[in-house]
C-alpha cells in the first residue's frame, strides 16, 4: 500500500505502550500442527483451507497486536517527523483476559487501577502526550461491552460533547453503541457514543490473505456457528432470541446442504470446525451476541463466505477496511416492519420463527448473479482484514523512548489490517497536509455507526 510521503506517526512510549510493543503476541499454533486438529462433527471433511496460514488465536488481544505491529511499521518515525501520534490505553483485563470485570455501573472507571493506567486520570494528562499533533488512542477490543472498563479521562460523555475540536480519537474493535431496553445495571454504553471512536476489525484466525475456496467447493448454502445461551448481555438485549430463532428455522429446513448450524466457540483451536464450515458455505449468519461485532464476521470474510447481518450497525463496522453495505446481506431486525417481537410480546416465538424463516428463504432464492457480485465484494475485502505477526528484528522499544527507524515489514508482504488503518487515515485526513488543523470528531462522525439497539 503506497503511503503519502508526509504521513508518518510517532508511537508515544508510555509504560503500557512499551509493554505491548516489546512483548510478542501469543496467537497460538498453526492449524497445520497435529495438536491443533479438533474432533470433527458430522463426519470428516477434507479441509479446503491452507491450515498453515491459520492459528489458534483468541479475539481479545487486539490492542496488543495493533501496538506490537505499529511498533514495527515502516511509517513509524520520531516525534519530529510525525504527522500524528499513537498511544495505548491501559490494557483493560490484561493481555489475555480470562474473565470479565466488575458488572455494576456503566463500566467507566476513574482510577488508575480501573482503566487509566500510568498516564493519568485527567483529560489533560492524555492530550499532553502529543500536544501539537493529533493523537490516536488504541483502546480495548470491545468498548461496547460493559465488562471491559474504560478510562473516564478518555470516555467522559460531557467532555466529548464539549470538545468537538479536540485532536484525540479512540480506536476500538467495537464502538459504544448498544443500550439496554430496561433499567437494569447491565446497561451498555450508548451514552458514550458522542466520544469519537473508529472501529477496526476484530482478530480472526487468518494470519495472511489466504486463497479463497473455489465456488464449486461451497456445497452448503447457509451456515451458522453461534450459541443461543451463555451470553448474559445477548439475553438482556434480546439477541439470544434472534439466535435461537435462526437456529430453529435452520433446523426446520431439515436439509444440511441448505442450512447447517453448529454451536462452536470461536476462540482458539475449537474455532476450526466453524471456519471450515464457513469455507464450504455461501452465506454465513452473523446475529449479534453480547455486542453487534463478532470475530466470526472476520473469519467468514477471510474464507469468502458472505456475512448475513441482522442489525444495521453491523455492516458499517470497520469503515476503513471494507464497504460492508456492498459486501453483505442485511435483514434489519431492529425495524418492526421486518420483525415486531420482544421478550414480552405475546406469541414472540412464532413471530421470531416466521422472521427467521423468511430471511433464510430469501437467501435460498437469491439469484446467482447477485451471489457472484457479493462474493467478489467479499473477496476484495478479505485481504484487508487479517493481522500478521510482524518480524521482531531489533525494533523493540526500550526505556522511555522509541528507537527511530523501526524495522519494517518485509517489502514483499501484502498490506494487512494495520497497513489499511494507517494508510486509510492518511488518505482520509492528510492528503492536503493539514494535520495541525485536524478535527478527529468530524472524521469519526463520518465513519462511526449511527444506530443503537
Amino acid at each position: 500500500m503506497a503511503m503519502l510521503p508526509s504521513v508518518r506517526f510517532y508511537l508515544v512510549p508510555t509504560n503500557e505502550t512499551l509493554k505491548l510493543a516489546e512483548r510478542v503476541p501469543q496467537l497460538g499454533e498453526s492449524w497445520a500442527t497435529p495438536a491443533s486438529r479438533p474432533k470433527r462433527r458430522g463426519g470428516a471433511h477434507p479441509s479446503v483451507l491452507p491450515l498453515e496460514e491459520l492459528t489458534e488465536s483468541d479475539w481479545r488481544p487486539l490492542q496488543h497486536v495493533l501496538i506490537h505491529s505499529l511498533a514495527r511499521h515502516p511509517a513509524r518515525s520520531g516525534e519530529r517527523e510525525a504527522g500524528f501520534c499513537i498511544v495505548a490505553a491501559a490494557a483493560q483485563l490484561g493481555l489475555y483476559p480470562t474473565g470479565h470485570a466488575e458488572r455494576r455501573g456503566n463500566g467507566v472507571a476513574a482510577g488508575a487501577a480501573g482503566g487509566c493506567g500510568s498516564v493519568g486520570t485527567r483529560w489533560s494528562d492524555w492530550t499532553a502526550l502529543c500536544p501539537t499533533l493529533p493523537l490516536l488512542v488504541i483502546d480495548t477490543v470491545d468498548a461496547d461491552y460493559r465488562g471491559f472498563k474504560l478510562c473516564k479521562a478518555l470516555w467522559d460523555r460531557e467532555r466529548c460533547l464539549r470538545e468537538q475540536t479536540t485532536a484525540l480519537l479512540r480506536v476500538v474493535g467495537s464502538p459504544p453503541l448498544t443500550k439496554h431496553p430496561g433499567e437494569r445495571p447491565y446497561a451498555q454504553r450508548s451514552q458514550l457514543a458522542p466520544c469519537p471512536a473508529l472501529s477496526v476489525p476484530w482478530l480472526s484466525h487468518a494470519r495472511s490473505s489466504i486463497p479463497l475456496p473455489a465456488p464449486s467447493s461451497r456445497t452448503i448454502r447457509i451456515a451458522g456457528a453461534f450459541s443461543t445461551f451463555q451470553h448474559g448481555m445477548a439475553i438482556a438485549l434480546g439477541f439470544a432470541d434472534w439466535r435461537r430463532d435462526l437456529r430453529n428455522a435452520c433446523h426446520a429446513l431439515r436439509n444440511s446442504s441448505l442450512c447447517t448450524h453448529m454451536y462452536q466457540s470461536m476462540s482458539g483451536k475449537a474455532a476450526r470446525n466453524a471456519v471450515e464450515l464457513y469455507a464450504r458455505s455461501v452465506f454465513c449468519l452473523q446475529p449479534p451476541g453480547d455486542v453487534v461485532a463478532r470475530g466470526a464476521i472476520v473469519d467468514a470474510i477471510s474464507v469468502g463466505c458472505i456475512p448475513v447481518f441482522f442489525h444495521p450497525a453491523q455492516p458499517v463496522l470497520w469503515p476503513l477496511h471494507w464497504n460492508g453495505a456492498r459486501s453483505s446481506v442485511l435483514f434489519d431486525w431492529t425495524d418492526p416492519r421486518q420483525r415486531n417481537a420482544t421478550a414480552t410480546t405475546v406469541g414472540r416465538e412464532k413471530i421470531g420463527w416466521a422472521a427467521a424463516d423468511s430471511a433464510l428463504r430469501r437467501l435460498l432464492e437469491m439469484s446467482d448473479a447477485e451471489i457472484t457480485r457479493l462474493q467478489r465484494a467479499v473477496a476484495r475485502a478479505a485481504p484487508r482484514m487479517f493481522y500478521r505477526l510482524r518480524p521482531d528484528v531489533g525494533s523493540a522499544l526500550h526505556g522511555a523512548r522509541a528507537i527511530d527507524g523501526a524495522s519494517p515489514s518485509p517489502p514483499t508482504a501484502p498490506p494487512d489490517a494495520v497497513d489499511v488503518l494507517v494508510g486509510g487515515l492518511a488518505r482520509q485526513l492528510y492528503s492536503r497536509r493539514h494535520a495541525a488543523n485536524l478535527s478527529w470528531p468530524v472524521v469519526a462522525r463520518r465513519l462511526r455507526p449511527e444506530h443503537s439497539v
